[in-house]
């Protein structure tokens, strides 16, 4: 499956509903190998239990 950054909230909500893997980056670097969304809104994103704000990471479905 090739890479696909998440950008805008049509993107967080197709990942949520297709309960795709997500990793979280920052800085170029994995920083989670993430999980399936569990929700978002404008700022943040809830993946097992821990919540990251969308400005500060990178979310991407491989």
């Amino acid at each position: 499956m090739e890479r696909q950054l998440l950008h805008v909230d049509q993107d967080f909500d197709k990942a949520m509903n297709d309960q795709n893997r997500v990793e979280i980056c920052r800085y170029g670097m994995t920083v989670d190998y993430g999980g399936k969304i569990e929700k978002h809104d404008e700022e943040f994103v809830k993946i097992n239990n821990q919540y990251y704000p969308k400005t500060s990471y990178e979310f991407i479905v491989r």
